[in-house]
């Protein structure tokens, strides 16, 4: 099953049913990316790095604050909630270990080429 058919989401608003796009930037703003990208990311790093099985998502959103954040290590497992400055370093750092060794499955020489996975998003 793949993480994004059944990741955490914000609560849709009451009456419209519709996550607010508030709650979509707020997301960026901390991890750089929309919600959705993210939880491609972690499916495209269980498919194709030696990422353990124990990871949960949230440890990748850790990595992800801390290229964002680029802040202390202490500061970012503060802001992220982590209960510790061992358990984060661990887990953010094999993270982004992990989602750079995807580089050959997402990074496009030509930048018209499209992935049926991340439509509209390619890296330079």
């Amino acid at each position: 099953m793949r993480w994004h058919e059944h990741a955490p989401s914000p609560p849709p608003n009451k009456l419209t049913g519709q996550y607010s796009s508030d709650d979509v930037d707020h997301f960026k703003c901390n991890f750089g990316v929309d919600p959705l990208i993210a939880s491609i990311a972690c499916d495209l790093m269980r498919e194709h790095t030696d990422m353990p099985d124990n990871i949960k998502i949230h440890h990748t959103l850790w990595g992800l604050a801390l290229l964002k954040i680029y802040d202390t290590e202490k500061v970012i497992c503060d802001h992220v909630g982590a209960r510790d400055e061992k358990n984060f370093r661990k887990w953010s750092w094999g993270s982004v270990g992990w989602l750079a060794n995807l580089e050959p499955y997402v990074v496009s020489q030509n930048p018209t080429e499209r992935f049926d996975c991340l439509t509209d998003f390619y890296i330079d």
